[in-house]
């Protein structure tokens, strides 16, 4: 059971669209609130899914895909310490990775289980043992047969619970010829329990230069000779996280692709500049300015970059309303509009507003965010009550998000984007920028918990909403299963139970399509079972209508490993349930059973589970009947099927039917 159940100057501001309309240009009109109508609710719903789908595509994986693993395989440069690591794995089957912070101990982690993954295949697991989530974020279902699990404590702060979870676990991955790798912050091992401590290994940090080189090549970005290299660079490579490093090899890219004409010491010194200073040119200006108003047409240029002059103009004056700042002066008194904008570093192009300088307008937001904390809940007033997000933009809505939620988040404002998203779900014209809000915020690396959480306070929560409740459901399964399936399982299980039907109805159909998954099924599983005693019919009437017999006949070593579990389940199916309720389900399972040839432990687990007063007189008379029935297809293996029932029917306890 889980923790939780046990964060213009001309014409006048142009008037903010159907964003749905302009994210996903398959729907194009939305008429009103989720509760008006069934078709407008359709139409909201189709919208959130849409535009939650689409981001997560464009945001990636945060668990080690194959393009992940892919790219850290590429960029990869052996520390001291790797083939020690290589050697304990393959003893062991389970190694634990320490070393200081920023010298590649997850990229270490990664390729000790590519290379175990090519002999046994499969993908990594990423168990996403970080602060913030369950202590039991792991059981022994999870563990499949040579399966690459991943379990990284680097951004944890104590995690001696955690290993001492994995430390009972370990049994099973050698059974399952598994491989564990962990990685741990730091040289120390007072926390780390025997059995992990004889596995741990510590690694070095590599090369600096050689990792550049590495990810500039990935990058496709030749790395020239070393005279070429700027001032400085020897020393940020020689000192700096790896991370840092793969940054730096971006921001190479972005430098060449703003500056073509330039060769590789210029792109490198460029984003060099950018990492080290921190600061735009712009951003020192505004440092030196105290003047309200040019500070408040930095911040707008900077928020609508790529918007139009008249979007940045009507932004500028909602943000002066927004943080309680007049004029007196008037408008033919100050300098004209385009002038002002060239005295904050911003040119106009083609009638759109952009930044003079490398990441400029980044730097300034980051500037606004982080030196004026008095002022933040005065800038999500200004970005989230009315957002301007004009018909002719040239920015994307997750792009506006982003620019919001990056930038609230980095100064640790979760409450705030959780507010943002609660405000924009019930709204008929930014409903899809709480799903970009919320994609963003569960898949945040630091505060991606708060959001799991906070989902999971929204599906319990009477007073949610409809919207965000149907919002909850649609990230829990395209969001959160792919990273974190246990989670999404326990917030869709919640929104089942909902009075409101079509959301019930819609967790439901989420539920299945999340447990069409193996690792999906058997997390379910493991729920239901976990919530036999206190489930009641619900639980049992989810059970029958989310397990789908077929699924597991077509995996007889997951329907293995959970037969236990399914036993359980079944046995509070019969105590709690009518003849009347179970018996379609059990000739499912008796027909999935005969559809194989060897049998995948259906009917077993049929007959294990009737230990309810009569139940095993009302199994044995269903099993003749469902033989009685017409069947074109298998019948010696639906004979075998009855038999195999039966047979677990007579090695019951003697009393256990009456």
């Amino acid at each position: 059971m889980t923790a939780e159940d046990s964060e213009s100057p001309g014409e006048g501001p142009e008037q903010p669209p159907d964003i749905g309309a302009q994210a996903h240009t398959a729907i194009t009109a939305n008429r009103g609130a989720v509760n008006s109508g069934a078709g407008d609710q359709t139409v909201y719903i189709t919208q959130i899914a849409e535009a939650v789908i689409q981001e997560r595509r464009r945001l990636g994986p945060l668990s080690i895909d194959e393009h992940t693993e892919q790219r850290l395989t590429t960029v990869f440069v052996a520390p001291e310490g790797y083939d020690e690591a290589r050697a304990v794995l393959r003893e062991r089957r389970v190694v634990v990775l320490c070393g200081d912070p920023g010298s590649g101990l997850r990229t270490s982690a990664v390729n000790l289980l590519a290379e175990h993954r090519v002999h046994h295949g499969g993908g990594i697991r990423d168990l996403h043992a970080s602060d913030g989530e369950d202590d039991d974020f792991f059981h022994s279902d999870d563990i499949t047969t040579s399966a690459s699990l991943l379990a990284d404590f680097s951004g944890t702060g104590d995690a001696t619970r955690r290993l001492a979870r994995l430390e009972t676990l370990l049994t099973v991955v050698r059974d399952k010829r598994a491989a564990l790798a962990v990685v741990l912050r730091g040289p120390g091992t007072a926390s780390i329990p025997d059995e992990l401590g004889r596995a741990r290994c510590a690694i070095a940090r590599p090369d600096g230069v050689a990792a550049l080189l590495k990810n500039l090549e990935y990058e496709g970005v030749a790395g020239g000779s070393s005279p070429e290299w700027p001032p400085g660079l020897h020393e940020f490579v020689g000192r700096s996280p790896l991370s840092d490093i793969g940054e730096l090899a971006r921001k190479v890219v972005r430098a060449r692709a703003t500056e073509p004409t330039s060769d590789f010491g210029a792109w490198v010194g460029t984003a060099l500049n950018a990492v080290r200073a921190g600061e735009s040119q712009a951003v020192q200006k505004l440092g030196a300015t105290q003047d309200g108003r040019t500070r408040a047409l930095a911040f707008a240029a900077a928020m609508f970059e790529g918007c139009s002059v008249d979007t940045v103009f009507a932004a500028e004056s909602r943000l002066l309303h927004a943080v309680g700042l007049t004029m007196d002066d008037h408008d033919l008194a100050r300098p004209d509009f385009h002038r002002r904008l060239d005295t904050v570093g911003v040119r106009v192009v083609d009638g759109c507003v952009h930044f003079e300088g490398f990441d400029a307008a980044n730097s300034v937001r980051h500037y606004f965010w982080e030196r004026f904390p008095g002022q933040r809940r005065a800038f999500h007033d200004w970005l989230v009550d009315a957002p301007a997000f004009p018909r002719n933009s040239r920015i994307a809505p997750h792009e506006y998000v982003g620019r919001y939620v990056d930038h609230a988040l980095e100064v640790d404002r979760t409450q705030l984007v959780a507010d943002a998203i609660e405000t924009w779900t019930d709204s008929p014209s930014s409903h899809v920028l709480a799903g970009l809000a919320l994609t963003q915020g569960v898949l945040h690396r630091r505060h991606g918990a708060f959001f799991r959480r906070r989902c999971y306070d929204w599906a319990t929560t009477d007073r949610t909403t409809a919207g965000l409740l149907h919002l909850v459901a649609t990230v829990s399964a395209e969001v959160i299963a792919p990273e974190w399936p246990g989670q999404a399982i326990v917030r869709l299980h919640h929104l089942t139970q909902r009075s409101d039907r079509t959301v019930a109805a819609a967790a439901r159909d989420n539920l299945k399509d999340v447990t069409r998954t193996d690792i999906g099924l058997r997390h379910f599983v493991h729920r239901i079972d976990e919530r036999r005693s206190a489930g009641g019919a619900a639980d049992h009437d989810l059970f029958l209508d989310i397990v789908d017999p077929a699924r597991l006949a077509a995996a007889p070593s997951t329907a293995q490993d959970l037969s236990a579990r399914l036993v359980s389940c079944w046995a509070a199916v019969f105590r709690g349930r009518s003849k009347e309720t179970f018996s379609a389900p059990v000739r499912q399972w008796l027909t999935a059973e005969s559809a194989t040839v060897d049998g995948a432990g259906l009917a077993e687990v049929l007959g294990r589970a009737a230990n309810a007063p009569g139940r095993g007189a009302a199994l044995h008379a269903l099993v003749h009947d469902w033989l009685a029935e017409p069947a074109s297809e298998h019948p010696t293996q639906r004979r075998a099927a009855a038999r195999r029932l039966l047979a677990a029917l007579d090695r019951r306890p003697p009393a256990a039917d009456h």
